[in-house]
């Protein structure tokens, strides 16, 4: 099934939240794990649009230099014509979403431009997360 067929051109897209917190420069290693997490979230409005929230979390193991949380949003609108066509009660509107570039792809990149911006605010070089969607990605620091 391709959930494009069934989405209006009509679409939003919005900050949801951010939250960052510096950490503590006398506790910081020389050592540590960047590990972050992907989260799809997904709002059904009746049969009218649906609302789509991507998370990303970065932090660092042991807790370090910083933790991030970014969530970017999109309300997109179904297509009157073809949305009595969809049985939403029999897909997984989740991994739709998620297997559709032209939706999830604005969404990711948009969240990894606003991390690398806000990592790089205060001096330091920018963690660049990459624009795809990853599940407990761990990486060596």
């Amino acid at each position: 099934m391709d959930i494009l067929n069934y989405i209006d051109k009509r679409q939003s897209s919005f900050l949801k939240s951010v939250n960052y917190r510096i950490g503590d420069a006398g506790k910081r290693k020389k050592e540590a794990k960047l590990e972050y997490t992907d989260k799809i979230e997904v709002n059904l409005n009746e049969k009218k649009s649906i609302e789509v929230i991507f998370t990303r979390e970065l932090h660092f193991v042991p807790d370090s230099s910083f933790k991030i949380s970014v969530s970017m949003g999109s309300l997109l609108y179904f297509n009157e014509k073809e949305i009595d066509n969809l049985e939403l009660d029999k897909i997984d509107i989740v991994e739709e979403i998620k297997n559709c570039p032209p939706i999830i792809n604005k969404l990711i990149s948009r969240t990894s431009l606003l991390i690398s911006q806000l990592t790089s605010s205060f001096g330091s070089h920018p963690v660049i997360t990459p624009p795809v969607f990853v599940e407990n990605k761990e990486s060596t620091q």
